[in-house]
């Protein structure tokens, strides 16, 4: 154990947390799955879709080609002013889930 905690404090990180992946192939029906591909299932196959509470809450959703590129920039580095620096992988662009279900609403979704 001592070999690898020497080993992980020696590597360079650099941090980049997620928050609300979302894209394609995305399993609805995970353990884990998002909001997003959940309400764009029921689209498709015609089914009312769920928001739970009062959609108030909001949250960052951030597409899946952004998080590889930001992952890419970050393992091919070599500005070693970026090493333990923490870098959000969010969009900034807080929602409410309210916004996204009613857009789900406007293309023809249903609701429960």
């Amino acid at each position: 154990m001592n070999v690898y905690k020497n080993y992980f404090h020696q590597i360079q990180k650099i941090f980049t947390p997620l928050s609300n992946v979302f894209g394609p192939r995305q399993d609805p029906h995970g353990a884990y799955a998002a909001v997003i591909p959940a309400w764009i299932t029921a689209l498709l196959k015609q089914q009312p879709a769920s928001i739970y509470g009062d959609g108030d809450k909001t949250r960052d959703f951030c597409y899946i080609d952004n998080v590889v590129q930001v992952n890419l920039l970050v393992a091919t580095t070599e500005n070693t002013q970026v090493f333990g620096k923490y870098f959000n992988n969010a969009g900034r662009n807080r929602l409410s889930l309210n916004e996204p279900y009613n857009g789900f609403l406007k293309l023809g979704g249903s609701h429960d």
